[in-house]
This record gives structure tokens, sequence and C-alpha cells, in this order.
């Protein structure tokens, strides 16, 4: 993955993305973000430049760390 170059400063660009699909993991707005967030922090906790998609085992695992 080639830098930018801005400013003499060269820059790196990655992202993590986490994935909810309409409507097998969810059916409301609110919900299908809770979801991609969950899978969000599974991708980043992958490391960097990473996709996770939402499985009902992140919510489980979630709740398991509150309680």
């Amino acid at each position: 993955k080639a830098p930018f170059t801005i400013a003499a400063h060269q820059l790196f660009v990655t992202a993590s993305i986490g994935i909810s699909l309409y409507p097998g993991d969810a059916l409301s707005a609110e919900q299908l973000l809770r979801n991609a967030d969950s899978a969000l922090f599974k991708a980043k906790s992958e490391g960097r430049d990473c996709y996770a998609l939402y499985t009902e085992e992140l919510t489980a695992h979630a709740q398991q760390r509150v309680q």
C-alpha cells in the first residue's frame, strides 16, 4: 500500500470495517449499527486494515465481558 505524500510527509492510510447485514443480522437500524460496531471491535483486535462480519458469537462474547 503506497503512502500519500503531503507537505513532505508520508501518510499511510488503513481501514478497519465491521459489517452487519440486513435482515439476517438485525431488523432495525439501531441494532445493525450495534452489530457492526461489535464486528468492528473484532476487526480492530485482529490488526490494522481488516474487516469482520457480525456473528451472534460476538454479542455473546460481549455479554460475557460485561458480566
